[in-house]
């Protein structure tokens, strides 16, 4: 019966674990293609590094409508930005107002080093 115990201590027991153990990687890989959201986080990364200076959302929009060869809407790219910003991967930067002075201007964007 000790031998009948070992064998199934030795063998069955370490199988079963390998086979939960690739179940879990098969539940927790990735079906399909990536996300429009990271696909466009990503391009707007990329934006950033590629031109290295500080620029607003309608410049980024711009860009990415003529890299990605689809229309991307300004609020997308906005909300996309705040969320870099939060996470601290962007900077921001609040120039001042043209013509008002105690008004907040145009925000501008830049990678962080």
């Amino acid at each position: 019966m000790r031998d009948k115990i070992k064998l199934i201590l030795k063998y069955v027991i370490p199988t079963w674990k390998k086979i939960l153990k690739f179940i879990k990687i098969v539940i927790i890989m990735k079906r399909g293609r990536p996300s429009k959201r990271h696909k466009i986080e990503a391009a707007i990364l990329e934006c950033l590094a590629e031109l290295n200076t500080y620029i607003s959302v309608n410049a980024i929009v711009k860009y990415l409508k003529k890299k990605m060869d689809e229309n991307v809407s300004w609020n997308t790219v906005k909300k996309y930005l705040d969320e870099l910003v939060s996470l601290g991967k962007v900077e921001v930067v609040q120039l001042p107002h043209s013509k008002k002075e105690s008004a907040e201007g145009l925000k501008v964007y830049r990678l962080k080093k």
